[in-house]
């Protein structure tokens, strides 16, 4: 008995204790994103935040929030990064140089963590500019193949002024999947897949300081330790879809609102679309593909209370046959939204 106590207490001691890390679900867009550093697509305001930063080597000065969001299609995952910063400084304009001693964001992601401790990250300032990202594995750069993210910066102040104060800055990224075949397992992700990532914010020149979504367990900064980066979990759910439904839901959605399904499902060439309205509104019934842009609009105006069925026939607005895939029926009256997936096999 003694002897396996000494064993199984030898064991505890000799293996490596892992913090828990983060997770965020990320989820599609209704509408284009347009890439301009202004937030004010309708889907950013429904996209929720990855949750508050953490300082774990702050000591002193004013801890500045930061907060990130995120959204994705089959071409690109997109960040929106929102902080608030009383002195905004960047120092540094051409690419590769040391943007992190600058008012920054730095993005490290591995699409395949499978591949060991190879990823990527993006090291960019308020004003948009980017430190060449690399290959990295166990802290040795592999290659310098330069990034191509696309990088909207919008500064709320004036850089490098510390005579005022500023509001903030943001940053609005757009990645392309396919620019990056050799992390990942295919050109673009799948729901259900997921990455080890991580968010890291630079404070600039005054009130320099470090916070990170997934923090780092050193004692001193080190942002590079993909064992301690957090999850993203991609979704093939609309960003307005509802994820949950808690008390308050149940009483502003009714029971009688609702898609009871599609028939047959999957369906080749068509299908029939079951919906229960509560009472007489006007009403939307639009198919969405995976990559959250509209195919058809099936139902536009009023229509009364009860069971209605549609049948879509697998073509979008305008006429042509569509390809094999999962498609989102949104219905929507008034004030409530239901969603319903559906896969069309050839």
């Amino acid at each position: 008995m003694t002897q396996k106590i000494s064993f199984w207490l030898v064991l505890m001691l000799c293996t490596p204790v892992f913090a828990d890390v983060p997770e965020y679900t990320v989820y599609r867009p209704v509408s284009a994103i347009v890439l301009d550093g202004v937030l004010d697509e309708p889907d950013w305001a429904e996209a929720k935040p990855v949750g508050d930063f953490m300082f774990p080597w702050w000591t002193d000065g004013e801890k500045e929030p930061t907060e990130v969001k995120l959204l994705w299609t089959d071409t690109y995952l997109y960040i929106a990064l929102t902080s608030n910063d009383k002195h905004i400084w960047a120092d540094h304009f051409d690419t590769n140089s040391w943007t992190y001693i600058d008012d920054a964001l730095e993005f490290s992601w591995d699409p395949d963590p499978e591949k060991d401790d190879i990823y990527y990250f993006f090291e960019m300032n308020c004003a948009g500019n980017l430190l060449c990202s690399y290959d990295y594995w166990g802290g040795d750069f592999l290659n310098n193949k330069p990034m191509i993210p696309r990088i909207a910066s919008n500064v709320r102040g004036t850089v490098n002024n510390d005579a005022d104060i500023d509001s903030g800055f943001t940053l609005e990224v757009a990645i392309r999947f396919s620019d990056y075949p050799e992390l990942s397992k295919r050109e673009t992700p799948l729901a259900g897949d997921i990455w080890r990532v991580n968010f890291n914010r630079c404070g600039g020149k005054t009130n320099y300081q470090y916070s990170q979504w997934s923090p780092t367990q050193t004692e001193k900064p080190n942002f590079h330790r993909p064992e301690d980066f957090g999850r993203l979990i991609f979704s093939d759910r609309l960003v307005t879809e509802p994820t949950a439904v808690d008390e308050n839901n149940k009483a502003a959605l009714p029971g009688d609102f609702k898609i009871t399904g599609n028939f047959p499902n999957p369906f080749n060439p068509s299908t029939t679309i079951e919906y229960t309205l509560p009472e007489r509104g006007f009403t939307e019934l639009i198919i969405y593909n995976s990559a959250s842009q509209k195919v058809r609009t099936l139902i536009y105006g009023a229509q009364s209370t009860g069971v209605h069925t549609v049948v879509w026939d697998g073509r979008d607005d305008n006429g042509l046959q569509v390809s094999s895939g999962i498609y989102i029926c949104m219905l929507k009256q008034d004030a409530f939204t239901t969603f319903n997936s559906m896969t069309l096999i050839k």
